[in-house]
C-alpha cells in the first residue's frame, strides 16, 4: 500500500536499526513515513498465533497490551525519524485511552490471528526528551483499536546499553 506524500519507506531491517525491540516482541514488519501539515506513520504487523497465544485459547484474539506495545513501536519508528538521530532510543513509558473499538470486520469485534493491523501514528507533540502521538489499529480499513496519547521518552543509546 503506498499513500501520497512518501517522506520514507523503512522495512525491516531499517525498523531494527532504529529500535532495539527484536524477535519475538517486533511487531512491526515495515513502516511509511508521510511528512504533511501532519506527521504520521503508517505500520503494518501480521498477527500470528503465538502472539495470542493462551488468550482465550478457543478463541484466540490479540491482547490489547500487544496491540498498544505494537502501536508504541511504531511511535517510537516516527519520533526517531522525525528527530533525524541514530544516536537516540525512543521508548514508549505510558498509553492514555487504549480501547478495542468494537469494529466489525468478518462479523468479528476484535483482532485475530492472521489479521495485518495498519497502524497509524500521529505526532502530537514534544519537547526535548519527551513527545506524544495518537494511533489507531485498522483491520480491512476498520478502527479496531484506539490510543488518544502514547508517551514516548528519548534516551542514548550508550545509557541504554547498546
Amino acid at each position: 500500500m503506498v499513500e501520497e506524500g512518501i517522506k520514507k519507506y523503512l522495512n525491516i531491517e531499517a525498523i531494527e536499526a532504529m529500535i532495539p525491540d527484536r524477535d519475538p516482541r517486533l511487531f512491526i514488519q515495515e513502516a511509511q513515513v508521510i511528512e504533511n501539515d501532519v506527521d504520521y506513520l503508517i505500520a503494518y504487523c501480521l498477527v500470528t498465533e503465538e502472539m495470542c497465544e493462551g488468550h482465550f485459547p478457543s478463541f484466540p484474539i490479540l491482547p490489547l497490551a500487544v496491540a498498544a506495545e505494537a502501536a508504541g513501536q511504531a511511535g517510537s519508528l516516527l519520533v526517531i525519524h522525525l528527530l533525524g538521530v541514530s544516536d537516540k532510543i525512543v521508548l514508549a513509558v505510558s498509553a492514555e485511552k487504549t480501547r478495542y473499538r468494537g469494529g466489525k470486520k468478518k462479523g468479528k469485534g476484535y483482532i485475530m490471528p492472521g489479521d495485518t493491523m495498519e497502524i497509524k501514528v500521529t505526532y502530537t507533540g514534544g519537547r526535548a526528551l519527551y513527545h506524544t502521538v495518537n494511533a489507531g489499529i485498522y483491520v480491512e480499513g476498520i478502527l479496531m483499536v484506539s490510543i488518544e496519547e502514547i508517551g514516548l521518552i528519548v534516551i542514548d543509546k550508550q545509557n541504554f546499553g547498546c
